[in-house]
């Protein structure tokens, strides 16, 4: 029985091999051997069993939950010194981006979707995948290296001209579907 044991803890943990399965006659002992466990250790229902979340685990920060994020990078910008106009300009290219998303995906990391030495510059950050800790960032290069966006969108008049100054100064991206962006502009800005 212990032997059996060793084995299928080898083969789980992939130490060893799944074995070939041999004629009924050759097997002498029990295929599942029956394994006791302590009152204590037993949970009743598996609702009882309690797992680390995922991000836990890895040591990788849960991301923030877009349905969150809006009304929260709203406020921030606001707060900012943006006009509604310009807020809501700065947020339909964010919609468009990563739809509010903060998480890691193949195309860019967050709200942005920053790539390359911007995207290992917020991964640098603690929490990177929190909305305010991304806010921040987004602050942080408006401010700095990204000034020439923020200076064209604080001159912006209307809301189509801050939605293009941040999509071509800021977002810089290849194909940038502004009309799609100007109207998830006008969507938040009729919510907010």
């Amino acid at each position: 029985m212990h032997n059996v044991l060793i084995v299928l803890v080898s083969i789980i943990l992939g130490v060893m091999p799944l074995p070939t399965i041999a004629q009924p006659s050759v097997i002498k002992e029990p295929i599942a051997p029956q394994v006791q466990m302590t009152e204590q250790k037993q949970p009743k229902q598996l609702s009882e069993v309690v797992l680390p979340p995922l991000a836990e685990t890895a040591n990788i920060p849960a991301p923030s939950q877009p349905v969150d994020n809006e009304t929260a990078t709203w406020n921030f910008l606001i707060g900012q010194g943006f006009s509604r106009n310009q807020t809501a300009g700065i947020m339909g290219n964010l919609q468009q981006e990563h739809n509010f998303n903060t998480s890691d995906v193949p195309g860019g990391l967050g709200i942005a979707q920053w790539m390359s030495g911007r995207r290992d510059n917020l991964m640098a950050r603690p929490n990177y995948l929190d909305i305010n800790v991304q806010l921040q960032y987004l602050m942080d290069e408006l401010n700095t290296g990204e000034s020439a966006a923020k200076a064209g969108i604080l001159a912006s008049d209307s809301l189509e001209n801050a939605v293009y100054v941040f999509s071509s100064k800021f977002e810089r991206c290849g194909t940038c579907h502004n009309e799609q962006r100007v109207a998830y502009a006008y969507q938040i800005l009729g919510r907010h």
